[in-house]
């Protein structure tokens, strides 16, 4: 507030200051109302900016709706995987699956989870992130055995302790691969 009220005062001595005894001249009155204004409108925006943190079942619908495009990824990738599929399909899944991780940190990131959630939030992103590369590597890969490869390097210990503790925050069921046929 006391920024606001300082650049009025700047505003106001520079209109003031600057001002001939022509006809032009700017009525106190006027300059008065737009200082006034302008002091209304910065303070109103500011104290709407605050953001709010969803409802623990908001943020499990949440979470939820941003996970599943990468675990659906994630499973379609095993599978092709597990089926021995052609080698171009494999990267095409893995590419997808590049794509959804990539997608969903940045979503990860927009929401403004609950307080206790919010640990454990920052410890999947910090998962997350650094797998980026190991999936870009894995679209690219020549073999399946390289793609194999980066998946291990991506998800290191096979799942997530982060999102563990995120889903029974959340009062959500266990990860089930099932979920995502």
């Amino acid at each position: 507030m006391r920024n606001v009220v300082m650049g009025a005062l700047v505003v106001l001595c520079a209109v003031s200051g600057c001002s001939t005894a022509s006809t032009d001249e700017v009525p106190a009155a006027a300059v008065a109302e737009t200082v006034a204004t302008t002091a209304a409108t910065t303070v109103g925006t500011t104290a709407s900016a605050v953001p709010v943190p969803l409802a623990k079942d908001e943020a499990a619908r949440r979470y939820l709706d941003i996970v599943k495009p990468y675990n659906e990824a994630l499973e379609h990738l095993e599978q092709g995987l597990n089926d021995g599929r052609p080698i171009a399909e494999v990267q095409a899944l893995a590419d997808a699956t590049a794509k959804a991780n990539q997608a969903h940190v940045a979503e990860l990131r927009a929401v403004v989870w609950p307080a206790d959630v919010v640990p454990a939030m920052t410890a999947l992103i910090a998962e997350s992130e650094p797998a980026q590369p190991h999936w870009d590597r894995a679209a690219l890969a020549p073999t399946r055995e390289a793609v194999i490869e980066a998946v291990k390097a991506a998800i290191p210990g096979g799942s997530s302790e982060a999102a563990t503790t995120i889903r029974t925050l959340l009062s959500l069921d266990k990860y089930d691969e099932r979920d995502y046929p």
